[in-house]
């Protein structure tokens, strides 16, 4: 789940425009990175709630994403002995809850 909830954090930061209140002269702390330019620390920003709004965000879809998939049947492990709390499990039901939730906002 980290990894997953990190590459998101990143995809946040870079996607979502910054809400924070700047003085006009220069950017927010929290501005969008479109240059590809994440830190380590604008994570840990999103992670800790600082930077509110994307940390909202990623609260929403995670919480989404475990309701979902508690809610799901648990597959038996196949045989390559896969279990559904596996990295390799855990990420395809992600790109799957995704597909889905993209599906509906259409």
């Amino acid at each position: 789940m980290a990894s997953i909830l990190t590459v998101n954090a990143e995809h946040l930061i870079t996607a979502m425009p910054s809400y924070g209140i700047s003085d006009g002269k220069s950017e927010s702390k929290f501005s969008q990175k479109k240059n590809g330019q994440v830190l380590a620390l604008d994570i840990l920003q999103v992670f800790t709630g600082n930077d509110l709004m994307k940390h909202g965000a990623l609260s929403v879809q995670l919480n989404g994403f475990l309701t979902w998939l508690l809610d799901e049947e648990i597959p038996e492990p196949d045989d390559s002995g896969i279990l559904w709390y596996d990295i390799e499990s855990v990420g395809s039901r992600w790109n799957e809850f995704a597909m889905i939730k993209m599906e509906e906002n259409r």
